[in-house]
């Protein structure tokens, strides 16, 4: 597991802000407070803000921190974000196992992405045994849903919706 320890730098006095970035800032830092409450959604949110830099310094290693706070509380979002850090190594080792984990949770919770995700480890074998049929049956969910990749992934199989 990586920790930050870090407290965030919120640059709430910098004369150069505009009102956009004054306004990151705040929404960071309440969300941090809720955050480290232990809240999961806050969780979640605070790891966006670390991750794309709103309001606060840009840190995956922060971003990864919250993002597996909110994961292990059952936030469904926050798990297809660790899913994806772990499918692409992202200051963490890569690992398809991780990934696979961590998708499946998020996918069984109704999260469209991760379902199409999860199609995919399937299909390849990813942190997984290789299966078609599990594939199909993912993707067919996510397509059900809207998620045009995985419409086509259901299309190229003959498989109609």
């Amino acid at each position: 597991m990586i920790v930050s320890n870090a407290i965030p730098v919120f640059a709430e006095n910098d004369s150069l802000m505009t009102s956009d970035a004054s306004k990151e800032v705040l929404y960071a830092s309440r969300i941090y407070k809720e955050a480290i409450s232990g809240n999961p959604e806050a969780q979640f949110l605070y790891a966006q803000c670390a991750e794309f830099g709103l309001g606060i310094k840009r840190s995956l290693v922060t971003a990864h921190e919250y993002y597996e706070k909110a994961a292990i509380k059952g936030n469904a979002a926050a798990q297809y974000k660790l899913g994806e850090f772990y499918n692409l190594g992202i200051v963490v080792e890569q690992s398809d196992d991780l990934a696979f984990i961590w998708f499946q949770k998020a996918a069984e919770q109704g999260h469209v992405e991760a379902m199409f995700e999860l199609g995919i480890c399937y299909f390849h074998g990813y942190g997984t045994t290789e299966s078609k049929p599990d594939a199909i049956k993912w993707w067919l969910k996510a397509a059900k849903l809207g998620h045009p990749q995985a419409k086509m992934s259901i299309e190229d199989f003959g498989c109609e919706l």
